[in-house]
């Protein structure tokens, strides 16, 4: 027995047992060790607690089936109900618990959806039914008739057992010839999202579906939070196809302000970008997002990069950022003594920056010396001379007053 054994002894044992080839996977091993510390607690033999090793437990990556494996894979099953049941689990991304419990009211054909209730967490969810599978299940509920289930077992009523749609998967991937190894239901989980991905559909779009939106949305209704237009409004929601465009979160308040700076200080295209004009065309470059931002050429004639360009002046009356609210040279004084309360500083009068002379801005913005002699590139040029700057309105007439109109 256990308690006749010296801690020692016992430690050698969980060593030889954890080390040797033929034991069991480690999660056995940790159930042993949990085993061997509840017969001490059992027998009031509590203060001797075995200790359980550090194990590392291994990280593996699933198996993924290609899309064309997919298609070879559905075309095993003879009957209707096995191969649509493949399908659906792949087209929807359902666990196959999530499968078999899902009744003939769960799928809403109108607004193309399933609700997958008491998921993973006891979370309800929904998720988009293909348009591919739509015909087809149409056809599978006329001909088959299911009572309750939306798929069901031998007897009516009842719900397709997970031990079922499992038999099918297997003999349907013995059958169809695929050489990978640890293929289950839950591989075409995996396959269904890695194809997502393939797509150029982000995790985010994978993860949040319209319908958290809209399901979010709804609980405002039984609120009555949402009057009967924001219902007719939420049901239009579920006919449109939503594009979503995700992009990573900035990482602080730096740079929230340079995506907003770009748009708030700058013009439609910098100079820099304008590689070429000639009589007809405009050369520029551009960054393709669509190819991981690679910079790129385009050239477009005349008449279309005006068209374009003219695209971004602002209509009479608007403004532009930087010269309306809070961004108004009327409200910086306001806006100092404000940052200086936030910050707990005394308010003080805000002082002007010292205007820079326009040969320092070249030479630090452009990179330019004015000063420098433009052909030798050597020597430096000395000013002579300023010419007065004219004065506004036309030049006088000598004679003016001695100027006389006849009719």
């Amino acid at each position: 027995m256990p308690e006749q054994l010296d801690p020692e002894q016992i430690q050698d044992y969980l060593g030889k047992l954890a080390g040797s080839a033929a034991s069991p996977s480690r999660s056995s091993f940790k159930h042993t060790v949990y085993g061997l510390r509840f017969y001490f607690k059992l027998i009031g033999l509590g203060n001797r607690s075995v200790a359980l090793p550090s194990i590392r437990a291994n990280h593996k990556l699933p198996t993924v089936l290609s899309k064309e494996e997919c298609k070879q894979l559905f075309k095993i099953p003879s009957l209707l109900r096995h191969r649509l049941a493949l399908c659906f689990i792949y087209s929807t991304g359902l666990r196959v618990s999530e499968f078999s419990n899902l009744k003939i009211g769960d799928v809403d054909f109108d607004r193309m959806m399933v609700h997958v209730r008491d998921g993973k967490g006891r979370k309800d969810r929904y998720v988009p039914l293909s348009k591919l599978i739509s015909p087809g299940l149409k056809k599978y509920l006329f001909a088959e008739q299911p009572q309750k289930y939306l798929f069901e077992g031998m007897k009516p009523g009842m719900q397709y057992s997970t031990r079922g749609i499992q038999w099918v998967m297997r003999e349907s991937v013995t059958k169809s010839g695929i050489k990978k190894e640890y293929i289950c239901v839950h591989t075409l989980r995996h396959s269904y999202a890695t194809h997502l991905l393939e797509d150029g559909i982000d995790i985010v779009t994978i993860k949040v579906y319209r319908a958290k939106f809209v399901s979010a949305l709804r609980k405002l209704v039984k609120l009555e939070k949402i009057n009967d237009q924001g219902k007719r409004f939420i049901d239009a929601l579920f006919k449109k196809e939503w594009v979503v465009y995700a992009k990573p979160p900035f990482q602080n308040s730096k740079g929230v302000m340079e995506y907003i700076g770009r748009y708030s200080h700058k013009v439609a295209i910098s100079n820099h970008r304008i590689l070429n004009i000639t009589d007809t065309e405009v050369s520029f470059s551009y960054k393709d997002y669509r190819t991981e931002g690679k910079k790129k050429v385009m050239t477009l004639p005349g008449e279309e990069f005006l068209r374009r360009f003219t695209l971004h002046i602002l209509p009479k009356a608007f403004v532009k950022i930087r010269h309306f609210g809070i961004f108004s040279s009327r409200t910086v004084n306001q806006l100092h003594a404000t940052k200086c309360i936030m910050l707990g500083q005394p308010v003080t009068k805000r002082e002007k920056p010292a205007k820079k002379n326009w040969k320092l801005i070249c030479k630090e913005k452009l990179n330019y010396d004015p000063d420098q002699c433009p052909c030798c590139k050597k020597g430096r040029m000395v000013t002579k001379e300023f010419i007065e700057k004219p004065k506004r309105g036309p030049p006088a007439i000598s004679g003016w007053n001695n100027l006389q109109v006849t009719n």
